[in-house]
């Protein structure tokens, strides 16, 4: 059984000035990103710059996103 835990998903836009924070689950040992909640994007973006989920203990960890993967809306968590 995998272990899924919730972390804060992060997407950085505009150079920094917009952070978007979102709820998601981790499976740790897929180490994957799914069922990102919320997060409704705001008008003017122009740029997206960084993606990272913060889990619950404050560790950072960067996220990859793989184009295969966007179809199956799960994400790849780069550690």
């Amino acid at each position: 059984m995998n272990k899924i835990v919730y972390a804060y998903y992060h997407s950085i836009y505009n150079r920094g000035k917009i952070n978007i924070k979102s709820i998601c689950k981790v499976d740790l040992d897929k180490q994957e990103v799914f069922d990102i909640e919320g997060g409704e994007l705001p008008q003017g973006i122009i740029s997206l710059d960084e993606e990272y989920v913060v889990m619950l203990n404050g560790e950072k960890k960067e996220v990859v996103i793989h184009k295969e993967d966007m179809t199956d809306k799960s994400l790849l968590l780069g550690f």
